[in-house]
């Protein structure tokens, strides 16, 4: 767990000293989440206790796949680390961006559950709104773990929190779609 710890820091340090873009440029086909143990253990617990249809999956942000590893139906998207996702379970992930999915880029398909571990926090304040608005437009179920408190999602762009809980210093969430179809997102 120290180790896990330490990775987690050192990654802050590359984010603030490349900026999280840069960071993913360069480390992007090697990724593995240092917290990988505990993301695991908590999306195994908290998937029979809150009861989630993992029939069609978003791992979104997947990194190398930690979060979604071994599900039957996954579609993963990451436009950092597709070398790694797919060196790690033989698929490949879209490579869209947090901006490309606001635009619309998802609009069409359908999703049981998006899963989005370590990444929700990382994006632009100003963007998440229409973001999380265009995530409810493709699924009735959102998973956030993050080691943070943010982000917390407001009722105004599509999610509502139905379920929370805290494994081993990570924040799990559970938010359930709550706009009608022509709800506009709000901004903050």
């Amino acid at each position: 767990m120290e180790n896990d710890h330490n990775r987690g820091d050192s990654i802050r340090a590359a984010y603030e000293q490349h900026g999280v873009d840069g960071f993913y440029r360069v480390e992007g086909d090697n990724y593995r989440n240092p917290h990988e143990p505990t993301i695991r253990r908590a999306l195994a617990q908290v998937a029979t206790a809150w009861s989630l249809d993992l029939a069609h999956v978003l791992d979104l942000a997947c990194g190398s796949g930690e979060a979604t590893l071994g599900a039957n139906q996954i579609d993963g998207i990451d436009p950092y680390t597709g070398g790694a996702y797919q060196a790690r379970t033989g698929e490949v992930a879209k490579p869209y961006t947090f901006a490309e999915i606001a635009a619309g880029v998802l609009a069409g398909r359908s999703y049981s559950l998006i899963v989005c571990s370590f990444a929700l926090h990382l994006a632009e304040q100003s963007r998440l709104p229409l973001l999380c608005y265009r995530l409810a437009e493709v699924a009735p179920s959102l998973l956030i773990l993050t080691p943070h408190k943010r982000p917390m999602l407001d009722e105004a762009w599509g999610w509502k929190l139905r379920e929370e809980t805290v494994i081993e210093r990570v924040r799990v969430r559970l938010y359930e779609r709550s706009t009608a179809d022509d709800d506009t997102p709000s901004t903050p």
